[in-house]
């Protein structure tokens, strides 16, 4: 602000008055910490209700475990998720077709409960010497109707305490390990309002349904962190089953390097080859052959190359090296000229 204020030539006079600057750096900087307060709360605040499971208007059911959470905030994380509830809202639960389900099929939804109508068609006054009768109940109106309710002909019906009836209930299909889903909803309340964050499944099991459910509502850093953690504590004992989970995955560039390391190790290559768990799948035991096979060719290529090079011609001495003779020789042509002055004295 005080830079743009001195390009200005009508306001430099004010640049030089030094209690206007002042405050102007602290109202500046003052500003700057209410904002970054502002989103502490707000997402402190966020992950607040969630602890709590407080104000939450949808819950994900996974292998009978009810997981609360609030529509605003996957929405926001998630776009298939997002588009998934408009369909919802616009069709109902038995209007999204597979072939258009953003989420895949991955939820059998159960709407909730709303006010039902009232039939007052038949009923008599009293005074007149009818008969009364007691209001025939309706199913919830379908799409297109007005809700008496909503229009304010009736009184509102009063909310569940608990709330469960007012709130959208997604069961989570083939989903047998609630930790999983678990795992995606911390990512999602800590990671993405900046608390403090680590992926670290109880198992392999856990690990896979997370893969599938990143992928379901496209969490690409959930997805990554997945993917990583199968090259954790790789050994010859879950080796195939890791590979099977990238197969399924579709993970075929970390596959190629899995099969690729095996390959390079030839004890390891050994024991996996004559597992019985690699039987049971001939597609993985003919990739990795077929990596055995491509890098013995490529060795014996690389030998064969190295050997149909001329060798490089051994190094010669250079000219003055060669004139100067060896230490020893000198040492004698030393030792005969004192003799000979020797000589020649006596």
């Amino acid at each position: 602000w005080l830079k743009r204020l001195r390009t200005a030539p009508q306001a430099y006079a004010l640049c030089h008055f030094t209690p206007l600057a002042l405050f102007c750096a602290m109202w500046w900087e003052e500003s700057q910490d209410k904002a970054d307060c502002y989103r502490e709360n707000l997402a402190g605040g966020i992950r607040e209700l969630y602890s709590k499971a407080d104000m939450c208007d949808v819950a994900f059911v996974a292998a009978g475990e009810v997981l609360p959470a609030h529509q605003v905030i996957i929405a926001a994380a998630s776009k298939p998720f997002r588009m998934y509830l408009q369909c919802l809202a616009s069709k109902g639960a038995e209007g999204v077709a597979p072939a258009d389900d953003p989420m895949k099929g991955l939820f059998l939804p159960n709407l909730p409960q709303t006010t039902t109508q009232v039939k007052t068609e038949g009923v008599k006054s009293p005074a007149a010497g009818g008969e009364l009768r007691s209001p025939v109940k309706q199913e919830p109106p379908a799409a297109g109707l007005v809700d008496l309710t909503v229009a304010g002909a009736l009184p509102k019906a009063p909310e569940a305490a608990s709330g469960d009836a007012s709130r959208l209930e997604l069961t989570l299909k083939g989903v047998t390990v609630p930790d999983a889903m678990k795992l995606l909803l911390a990512y999602i309340y800590d990671s993405c309002t900046g608390a403090a964050w680590e992926y670290e499944p109880l198992s392999e099991e856990v690990n896979q349904v997370v893969l599938r459910l990143a992928a379901c509502f496209q969490l690409m850093q959930l997805h990554e962190h997945a993917s990583r953690w199968l090259t954790r504590d790789l050994t010859t004992a879950n080796v195939v089953r890791r590979l099977v989970i990238c197969e399924e995955a579709a993970l075929q560039q970390l596959r190629e390097k899995i099969l690729e390391q095996i390959a390079s190790k030839p004890s390891e290559l050994a024991r996996i080859s004559s597992s019985p768990e690699i039987m049971q799948h001939p597609r993985i035991l003919q990739d990795l052959l077929m990596k055995v096979a491509a890098a013995s060719q490529q060795a014996s290529q690389q030998a064969s190359q190295q050997a149909s090079q001329p060798s490089p011609p051994a190094p010669q001495s250079a000219p003055e090296e060669q004139a100067k003779s060896p230490p020893s020789e000198k040492a004698a042509e030393k030792v005969r000229g004192k003799t000979a002055k020797r000589m020649r004295k006596g």
